[in-house]
Order: structure tokens, then C-alpha cells, then sequence
């Protein structure tokens, strides 16, 4: 059986077609997935108004992560001032004099300085 050049193009170009189908066909079935996400649980009836409800939001998690960064920042600035390290230590002052009775308590911030109450 001879087969001519134009049926090996008429092959050649079904082919194509058909991979091109499937390709779309796959497309089609990622799109409406990613469709069914957004719309799950409501009534479509304006997409536009959808798109706005979902820009309103995404505005309002703007706003809220600009206010945790700032009560974030004001907590790391408090954070410096309060006592980061705390060490006791028992001694006994008089060798001669009963056992270690006395103790010793260091309280120091971030930048090694001790607080004292005056």
C-alpha cells in the first residue's frame, strides 16, 4: 500500500488536532476547578461583584498585617527593657558561721544592664 505525502500531512495534521484537544481538554478541566473553588457555597450572580468582595478582603488583610507588624515592633521595644537574663546564687558570707544562707540575685536585660528598683 503506497501512501502519498498529502495523506501523511492529512495524518500529520489530525494528529496535532487531537493532541491539541486533549490539551485544552485538560485546561478546561484546571479552569473549572479553580472555578468551583472560588464560587463554592454561594450563589453566582454577579462575578464582578465577587471579585470586589474578594478585593475588600485582601484590603482588610493589608490592614490588619500593617497592625500586627506595628504591636509586633512596640513588643520587641518592650522586650529590651525587661529582665532577659535571671541568675541566683547561695554563698555563704562568714566561713566560720552556719551554712550558705545568704543569696544573691541578678536581673539583667537585653543589653546585659542590670535593673535595679530605686
Amino acid at each position: 500500500m503506497i501512501i502519498d505525502s498529502q495523506t501523511y500531512i492529512l495524518i500529520s495534521v489530525a494528529g496535532f488536532l487531537l493532541i491539541l484537544n486533549v490539551a485544552l481538554f485538560v485546561l478546561v478541566i484546571v479552569l473549572k476547578r479553580k472555578f468551583n473553588l472560588l464560587f463554592k457555597n454561594r450563589k453566582v450572580k454577579n462575578l464582578e461583584e465577587t471579585f470586589l468582595n474578594q478585593l475588600k478582603k485582601i484590603e482588610k488583610q493589608d490592614i490588619d498585617f500593617i497592625d500586627i507588624k506595628n504591636r509586633i515592633s512596640s513588643l520587641e521595644r518592650i522586650s529590651e527593657k525587661t529582665f532577659q537574663k535571671i541568675g541566683v546564687v547561695r554563698f555563704n558570707p562568714f566561713s566560720n558561721i552556719g551554712g550558705n544562707q545568704s543569696f544573691v540575685i541578678a536581673l539583667l536585660d537585653k543589653k546585659n544592664n542590670m535593673k535595679t528598683n530605686r
